[in-house]
């Protein structure tokens, strides 16, 4: 599979560059100061720039949470406040302009002053602007019929998939469905867990891992959906470890089987969906009075009683069933519970086919 740059985030790259540049124009700033040397004023701005990349990683991760639920803010924000807002970005941009002109005669004056005047302005002016942004109402009124006409666009929705939802391959049929929006997000970490299985000496281990291989190279090929192999920083621990704190770095949610991680991330503030929990929430439901047809397979935990299961695996407890185990009946639905293995339901013979 290919890897490259399918995991590449362009906002993150972007952030990222600009933290770096600014520790490089940092480190030039201080240089001047220190020494006279062009070439060692350069050897220092490259120090701050290679500083900066190593310890800004985390600060990167967080401005560009910042920045993307501002972008989801903008999206959403009602028109007469991006019309005031722009108004003002334009006012301060010509006020700035003309104000920097006149102070530009000050001895001493350098340009992060100019930098500074522009982006109080900006701050002051848009504040004032947002506050009476009904002010600017009738000049963005919007048309209710086109408002009705116009699609709603979804923002984009990253999921991680872990281990154990790619092995059982119940996602294929899922995604084939249309039910699966959005992004799937295969870390790198869990690309090389199932070759790891794939490559076992252990027959099963090595069945899972291939099927594993399988079903992403399956959805791969589905045109409906994005899958994207994407690399995170080894931050140590675990698969599930890691797979938590990727979800908590990116924003997205977790797809899963394993209930455990599903408890863990939950507390840590990651929504995790779980196949199992749909398909849980799929199975038929049936109630006192309902009729259903099914097999007895073999004898329940009380004498007499008789056992057999429906296609989605629910037991259905046959009461006075045992004499007609091996054979297909028409069962009423006494009642249903849901117990810790599953949905239980209990009725009696109505009629043997």
């Amino acid at each position: 599979m290919k890897t490259g740059l399918e995991g590449f985030d362009p906002l993150h790259g972007l952030i990222r560059f600009v933290l770096i540049a600014l520790g490089a124009l940092l480190g030039y700033l201080i240089a001047q100061r220190l020494v006279n040397d062009g070439l060692n004023q350069t050897y220092i701005a490259i120090l701050g720039a290679l500083i900066t990349s190593l310890v800004t990683n985390r600060l990167t991760n967080i401005l560009r949470e910042r920045v993307a639920s501002i972008a989801n803010t903008l999206l959403t924000m009602p028109p007469q406040t991006v019309l005031a807002a722009t108004i003002a970005t334009i006012m301060a941009l010509l006020i700035s302009v003309l104000l920097n002109n006149v102070l530009s005669n000050i001895p001493g004056y350098a340009w992060y002053f100019q930098l500074l005047i522009t982006a109080l302005l900006e701050v002051f002016l848009v504040s004032v602007a947002v506050l009476n942004r009904d002010v600017f109402t009738p000049f963005a009124a919007r048309n209710p019929a086109i408002e009705r006409r116009m699609p709603a666009i979804a923002p984009s929705i990253q999921k991680l998939l872990d281990t154990s939802v790619i092995i059982d391959g119940r996602i294929l049929e899922v995604a084939q469905s249309g039910f699966l929006e959005g992004t799937l997000i295969v870390p790198g970490f869990v690309l090389r867990e199932l070759q790891y299985f794939a490559d076992q000496t252990d027959s099963q281990k090595r069945a899972k891992g291939r099927r594993g291989l399988e079903v992403l190279e399956k959805l791969r090929a589905n045109r409906t959906l994005e899958l994207v192999i994407r690399e995170f920083e080894d931050t140590g621990g675990g698969v599930d470890d890691r797979l938590v704190r990727a979800a908590q770095e990116i924003g997205a949610s977790v797809l899963t089987n394993d209930t455990g991680l599903s408890r863990v991330a939950g507390l840590q503030g990651v929504t995790c969906l779980s196949l199992n929990a749909l398909a849980e929430a799929l199975k038929p439901r049936f109630g006192a009075g309902d009729e259903l047809t099914i097999a007895v397979v073999k004898e329940g935990s009380q004498p007499g009683q008789g056992v057999g299961f429906l296609e989605d695996g629910t037991m259905v407890v046959i009461d006075d069933g045992l004499a007609l185990k091996g054979r297909t009946v028409r069962v009423a639905v006494i009642s249903a519970t849901q117990t810790s293995l599953g949905r239980m339901i209990f009725g009696k013979p109505k009629e043997v086919l």
